[in-house]
């Protein structure tokens, strides 16, 4: 089962999880985005935690649906990235130490 989590800075968590058919906003946002119920995602746009995931699975497909309905999804992504990047470069120079 293919899992993609997104973590978009700037964005509050808003989950999809397809397995949950009992919320209505969960359902909305599946609608708004154009994602079809599938077992196999489980998507999440949220503000950086740190660990940027991005399962190679089906990206080319969620990436299109979030450009189409982001706005500034490219600059968020970066952000996002680089974000992650310094925490994982923080992370391991503690653990040098």
């Amino acid at each position: 089962m293919a899992k993609i989590t997104i973590n978009l800075a700037g964005y509050q968590g808003i989950q999809f999880d397809p397995k949950d058919p009992g919320s209505t906003i969960i359902e909305r946002y599946n609608q708004a985005l154009g994602i079809k119920k599938r077992s196999e995602y489980l998507l999440s746009l949220g503000t950086t935690t740190g660990d940027y995931q991005e399962v190679i699975d089906n990206w080319p497909e969620v990436e299109n649906i979030f450009r189409k309905n982001v706005p500034n999804f490219d600059f968020l992504l970066r952000q996002d990235q680089e974000r992650s990047q310094e925490v994982t470069n923080l992370r391991n120079s503690q653990s040098r130490k």
